[in-house]
């Protein structure tokens, strides 16, 4: 998969979007997939670690609960906490 995000914290932001407030886009591959490209390219936690490491097999709740900490953890705000506009 490409993307042509400006930050890998864009390209979390967005996996992040299609999980909000239920998965409902792709799978847990992609969401598995953005976490790994994010590594590549220098953003890091401990939460988004084992994201990365992830199962697409492992229950949504739990790769939610990750997202949601590895969010936290970079400080990257989660889908629908910021007004459109901004």
């Amino acid at each position: 998969m490409e993307y042509n995000y400006a930050s890998p914290e864009h390209r979390l932001y967005d996996a992040a979007a299609r999980w909000y407030p239920e998965p409902h886009w792709g799978g847990p591959a992609d969401l598995i997939e953005a976490a790994t490209q994010c590594l590549v390219e220098g953003l890091d936690s401990p939460s988004l670690r084992v994201l990365a490491g992830a199962s697409a097999d492992d229950r949504s709740e739990d790769l939610k609960g990750l997202l949601e900490a590895a969010l936290d953890e970079l400080s990257i705000p989660r889908p629908g906490e910021l007004s459109p506009w901004r």
